[in-house]
């Protein structure tokens, strides 16, 4: 059985981002197969907080819903209320950052929704480590760290990419401000005679206009008889 841990944002939604293998221990319903349900509203209170953050993280079987992953590994991150660092391994799947203690574990620690973050760079959190922190207008900030350079430039790469969630449902709107019209109808229209001022839709004349050198003519047959 699935569980969805993240709706997208549009009020019509109650789709999934996320879809979460429950293993069989805590499901005795749960087949082997696992299947795709919509998360009812009557128990979005059990997997949401009131700022839409993920509370029931306990229910992902880490070793199974993580595989697949947009990118894993060791990272530092500080911690509880004495903001000690904690090595832990982290994954980055739809959109949100999940943490464990041991890489393969079926318990996931904790999440961070990205969504809303904003990635930054700070050396000073840590000096002589490669630091960042996701910061948010609201909700606490999360900081971390890595030994590598490289590695840094990765994890904050992917965790920029997370915190853009696209809503399907949404219109998409173009910038493009200039009319247009359906193919169908350009397709049954005259089309443009050709420029003959020789200027272009800029108003400059091109190769072809009066500043294009005269065509190559014959020698007279005067000339050619000398």
């Amino acid at each position: 059985m699935c569980f969805v841990l993240r709706r997208t944002r549009s009020p019509r939604a109650l789709d999934v981002l996320i879809r979460v293998s429950v293993s069989p221990s805590q499901s005795p319903t749960a087949s082997s197969s696992s299947s795709l349900r919509y998360l009812p509203k009557s128990e979005r209170s059990n997997v949401f907080d009131s700022q839409e953050r993920v509370v029931d993280y306990h229910r992902i079987d880490g070793t199974r819903f993580l595989n697949d992953a947009a990118h894993s590994g060791w990272l530092y991150k500080q911690r509880g209320a004495i903001k000690t660092w904690k090595k832990l391994w982290f994954s980055i799947k739809g959109g949100v950052l999940f943490y464990q203690k041991h890489r393969g574990d079926r318990r996931v620690v904790g999440t961070v929704e990205l969504s809303g973050y904003k990635i930054v760079p700070d050396a000073n959190i840590y000096r002589g480590k490669y630091c960042w922190k996701a910061k948010h207008d609201r909700l606490r900030t999360h900081f971390f760290y890595t030994d590598h350079a490289e590695d840094m430039k990765v994890w904050v790469k992917h965790m920029i990419k997370a915190t853009i969630v696209l809503d399907p449902a949404a219109p998409v709107i173009s910038s493009y401000a200039a009319k247009t019209v359906p193919i169908s109808v350009a397709q049954d229209m005259r089309p443009r005679p050709p420029n003959v001022t020789g200027q272009n839709a800029y108003g400059l004349r091109g190769s072809s206009g009066a500043d294009a050198p005269p065509p190559a003519t014959s020698a007279p047959l005067s000339s050619r008889r000398a």
